[in-house]
């Protein structure tokens, strides 16, 4: 059920037009993923097995999927 609700969200999302909210959430994104790779021990694992500059890519597209 929580699956079927997902996609339904997923099929109806559209992109956010609003330039501010826009900025909003990439600073908000940007700032996450800082803590997630920098204090996360999950995210501290990630980088030192992949490398700071992989693990940041994973946690950018991560987010945007």
């Amino acid at each position: 059920m929580f699956f079927d609700i997902f996609i339904s969200m997923y099929r109806k999302a559209e992109p956010v037009k609003d330039v501010q909210r826009r900025k909003a959430m990439d600073t908000f994104r940007a700032e996450y993923n800082r803590h997630a790779l920098d204090d996360d021990p999950s995210g501290v694992m990630i980088a030192n097995a992949f490398g700071r500059e992989k693990a940041q890519l994973f946690y950018e597209h991560l987010v945007n999927l």
